[in-house]
Protein backbone atom coordinates (compact mmCIF):
# COMPACT_ATOMS: atom_id res chain seq x y z
CA UNK A 1 0.00 0.00 0.00
CA UNK A 2 1.54 3.29 -1.11
CA UNK A 3 -1.36 5.75 -0.64
CA UNK A 4 -0.21 8.72 1.43
CA UNK A 5 -1.07 12.35 2.13
CA UNK A 6 2.50 13.11 3.24
CA UNK A 7 3.99 16.16 1.50
CA UNK A 8 6.32 15.76 -0.29
CA UNK A 9 5.12 12.30 -1.22
CA UNK A 10 6.68 9.27 0.45
CA UNK A 11 7.65 7.18 -1.38
CA UNK A 12 8.61 9.84 -3.89
CA UNK A 13 6.17 10.21 -6.78
CA UNK A 14 7.36 9.84 -10.35
CA UNK A 15 8.48 13.05 -12.04
CA UNK A 16 5.89 14.95 -14.04
CA UNK A 17 6.47 16.89 -17.24
CA UNK A 18 5.11 20.08 -18.72
CA UNK A 19 5.15 21.59 -22.20
CA UNK A 20 3.94 25.01 -21.04
CA UNK A 21 7.20 26.65 -22.14
CA UNK A 22 7.53 24.78 -25.42
CA UNK A 23 9.65 21.64 -25.29
CA UNK A 24 8.67 19.06 -22.62
CA UNK A 25 10.61 19.53 -19.41
CA UNK A 26 10.48 18.11 -15.90
CA UNK A 27 7.97 19.98 -13.76
CA UNK A 28 8.86 21.16 -10.26
CA UNK A 29 7.24 19.25 -7.42
CA UNK A 30 4.41 20.98 -5.57
CA UNK A 31 3.37 20.53 -1.96
CA UNK A 32 -0.43 20.86 -1.87
CA UNK A 33 -1.91 20.91 1.63
CA UNK A 34 -5.49 20.12 0.60
CA UNK A 35 -6.22 16.91 2.45
CA UNK A 36 -8.66 15.29 3.01
CA UNK A 37 -10.09 16.78 -0.21
CA UNK A 38 -6.80 16.32 -2.05
CA UNK A 39 -3.03 15.93 -1.74
CA UNK A 40 -3.07 12.12 -1.71
CA UNK A 41 -0.68 10.19 -3.91
CA UNK A 42 -1.22 6.52 -4.70
CA UNK A 43 0.03 3.87 -7.10
CA UNK A 44 -1.99 2.41 -9.96
CA UNK A 45 -2.03 -0.86 -8.00
CA UNK A 46 -3.68 0.89 -5.04
CA UNK A 47 -6.27 2.44 -7.32
CA UNK A 48 -6.97 -0.94 -8.92
CA UNK A 49 -7.65 -2.37 -5.47
CA UNK A 50 -9.94 0.58 -4.74
CA UNK A 51 -11.90 -0.14 -7.92
CA UNK A 52 -12.22 -3.81 -6.99
CA UNK A 53 -13.49 -2.84 -3.55
CA UNK A 54 -16.36 -1.02 -5.25
CA UNK A 55 -17.17 -3.54 -7.97
CA UNK A 56 -16.65 -7.08 -6.66
CA UNK A 57 -19.50 -9.19 -5.32
CA UNK A 58 -21.14 -7.30 -2.47
CA UNK A 59 -21.18 -10.48 -0.40
CA UNK A 60 -17.37 -10.73 -0.47
CA UNK A 61 -16.17 -9.81 3.01
CA UNK A 62 -12.57 -9.42 1.80
CA UNK A 63 -13.23 -6.43 -0.42
CA UNK A 64 -12.23 -3.91 2.27
CA UNK A 65 -15.45 -1.89 2.15
CA UNK A 66 -18.74 -3.09 3.58
CA UNK A 67 -21.75 -3.42 1.23
CA UNK A 68 -23.47 -0.64 3.18
CA UNK A 69 -20.55 1.77 2.68
CA UNK A 70 -20.32 1.01 -1.05
CA UNK A 71 -24.06 1.48 -1.52
CA UNK A 72 -24.10 4.79 0.34
CA UNK A 73 -21.11 6.09 -1.61
CA UNK A 74 -22.80 5.22 -4.91
CA UNK A 75 -26.13 6.78 -3.99
CA UNK A 76 -26.89 10.30 -5.12
CA UNK A 77 -26.46 12.75 -2.25
CA UNK A 78 -27.13 15.97 -4.09
CA UNK A 79 -28.31 17.35 -7.41
CA UNK A 80 -29.62 20.73 -8.53
CA UNK A 81 -32.49 18.99 -10.35
CA UNK A 82 -33.72 15.40 -10.56
CA UNK A 83 -33.07 15.36 -14.31
CA UNK A 84 -29.44 16.46 -13.91
CA UNK A 85 -26.37 14.50 -12.89
CA UNK A 86 -25.40 15.09 -9.29
CA UNK A 87 -23.00 13.94 -6.60
CA UNK A 88 -22.48 10.69 -4.77
CA UNK A 89 -20.31 10.47 -1.65
CA UNK A 90 -16.95 11.35 -3.17
CA UNK A 91 -18.21 10.72 -6.72
CA UNK A 92 -19.44 12.86 -9.58
CA UNK A 93 -22.26 11.42 -11.67
CA UNK A 94 -22.06 11.49 -15.47
CA UNK A 95 -24.59 9.90 -17.79
CA UNK A 96 -23.50 8.36 -21.10
CA UNK A 97 -26.61 7.51 -23.12
CA UNK A 98 -28.64 5.58 -20.56
CA UNK A 99 -25.60 4.48 -18.54
CA UNK A 100 -24.78 6.07 -15.17
CA UNK A 101 -21.09 6.44 -14.40
CA UNK A 102 -19.31 7.69 -11.30
CA UNK A 103 -15.96 9.43 -11.50
CA UNK A 104 -13.38 11.45 -9.67
CA UNK A 105 -10.11 12.95 -10.80
CA UNK A 106 -6.97 14.43 -9.35
CA UNK A 107 -4.10 16.54 -10.57
CA UNK A 108 -0.94 18.39 -9.68
CA UNK A 109 -1.04 21.65 -11.65
CA UNK A 110 1.48 21.66 -14.45
CA UNK A 111 2.32 17.96 -14.36
CA UNK A 112 0.19 14.98 -13.30
CA UNK A 113 -3.42 14.17 -14.11
CA UNK A 114 -5.36 11.06 -13.01
CA UNK A 115 -8.95 9.98 -13.59
CA UNK A 116 -11.00 7.09 -12.20
CA UNK A 117 -14.42 6.06 -13.51
CA UNK A 118 -16.83 3.35 -12.38
CA UNK A 119 -19.79 1.86 -14.25
CA UNK A 120 -21.45 -0.13 -11.46
CA UNK A 121 -24.20 -1.66 -13.60
CA UNK A 122 -21.58 -3.03 -16.02
CA UNK A 123 -19.16 -4.13 -13.26
CA UNK A 124 -16.56 -1.97 -15.01
CA UNK A 125 -13.92 0.39 -13.70
CA UNK A 126 -11.04 2.27 -15.28
CA UNK A 127 -8.13 4.27 -13.88
CA UNK A 128 -5.78 6.30 -16.06
CA UNK A 129 -2.88 8.51 -15.02
CA UNK A 130 -0.60 10.82 -17.00
CA UNK A 131 2.73 12.38 -16.05
CA UNK A 132 2.08 15.48 -18.15
CA UNK A 133 -0.06 18.60 -17.95
CA UNK A 134 -1.76 17.58 -21.21
CA UNK A 135 -3.25 14.53 -19.49
CA UNK A 136 -6.69 15.98 -18.80
CA UNK A 137 -7.64 16.25 -22.47
CA UNK A 138 -6.18 12.87 -23.34
CA UNK A 139 -7.93 11.16 -20.42
CA UNK A 140 -11.33 12.54 -21.41
CA UNK A 141 -11.03 11.29 -24.98
CA UNK A 142 -9.72 7.88 -23.90
CA UNK A 143 -12.44 7.27 -21.31
CA UNK A 144 -15.20 8.41 -23.65
CA UNK A 145 -13.96 6.05 -26.37
CA UNK A 146 -13.66 3.05 -24.05
CA UNK A 147 -17.13 3.55 -22.58
CA UNK A 148 -18.64 3.87 -26.06
CA UNK A 149 -16.87 0.69 -27.20
CA UNK A 150 -17.41 -1.54 -24.16
CA UNK A 151 -20.49 -0.21 -22.35
CA UNK A 152 -23.93 0.11 -23.91
CA UNK A 153 -24.57 3.76 -24.66
CA UNK A 154 -27.37 3.90 -27.27
CA UNK A 155 -27.80 7.12 -29.19
CA UNK A 156 -30.66 9.26 -27.87
CA UNK A 157 -33.77 9.31 -30.08
CA UNK A 158 -34.14 12.15 -32.57
CA UNK A 159 -36.27 14.96 -31.22
CA UNK A 160 -38.32 17.27 -33.38
CA UNK A 161 -39.20 20.80 -32.25
CA UNK A 162 -42.72 20.86 -30.86
CA UNK A 163 -43.30 24.54 -30.36
CA UNK A 164 -42.75 28.00 -31.83
CA UNK A 165 -39.21 29.31 -32.13
CA UNK A 166 -40.09 32.18 -29.84
CA UNK A 167 -40.05 29.75 -26.90
CA UNK A 168 -36.27 29.72 -27.19
CA UNK A 169 -36.21 33.29 -25.95
CA UNK A 170 -36.97 31.86 -22.51
CA UNK A 171 -33.40 30.51 -22.48
CA UNK A 172 -31.85 33.98 -22.60
CA UNK A 173 -29.99 34.72 -19.41
CA UNK A 174 -26.86 34.25 -17.33
CA UNK A 175 -25.77 30.74 -16.39
CA UNK A 176 -23.15 29.27 -14.10
CA UNK A 177 -21.69 25.79 -13.65
CA UNK A 178 -23.24 23.23 -11.33
CA UNK A 179 -20.18 23.10 -9.08
CA UNK A 180 -20.30 26.25 -6.97
CA UNK A 181 -18.74 27.62 -3.80
CA UNK A 182 -21.03 29.25 -1.26
CA UNK A 183 -18.49 30.27 1.38
CA UNK A 184 -14.99 31.82 1.66
CA UNK A 185 -13.14 33.67 -1.11
CA UNK A 186 -13.89 30.74 -3.46
CA UNK A 187 -17.28 32.37 -4.13
CA UNK A 188 -15.43 34.78 -6.43
CA UNK A 189 -14.60 31.98 -8.86
CA UNK A 190 -18.27 30.92 -8.93
CA UNK A 191 -19.20 34.44 -9.96
CA UNK A 192 -16.47 34.71 -12.60
CA UNK A 193 -17.46 31.45 -14.30
CA UNK A 194 -20.94 32.73 -15.14
CA UNK A 195 -21.67 33.17 -18.85
CA UNK A 196 -24.43 34.84 -20.84
CA UNK A 197 -26.68 33.08 -23.37
CA UNK A 198 -28.48 35.08 -26.05
CA UNK A 199 -31.05 33.92 -28.60
CA UNK A 200 -31.95 35.46 -31.92
CA UNK A 201 -34.46 34.21 -34.50
CA UNK A 202 -33.61 34.36 -38.20
CA UNK A 203 -36.53 32.98 -40.17
CA UNK A 204 -36.71 29.29 -39.28
CA UNK A 205 -33.34 29.24 -37.53
CA UNK A 206 -32.10 30.03 -34.07
CA UNK A 207 -28.80 31.79 -33.58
Amino acid sequence: DTASVTQPAEPAAKSGYTAALGDPSEAPGLALELWPAGSMTASATDMGQFIQAHLVDATDDDRGLSPTVVERMRNRWFTHHSELDGLGFGWFEETHGDVRTLWHNGAIPGSFYSHLVLVPDADFGLFVSYDTDAGAGAAGELIETIIEEHVSTPDPPDREPDGPLTRAEELTGTYRGLRVAETTHSKLFTTLQAGAVTVSIDGEYLR
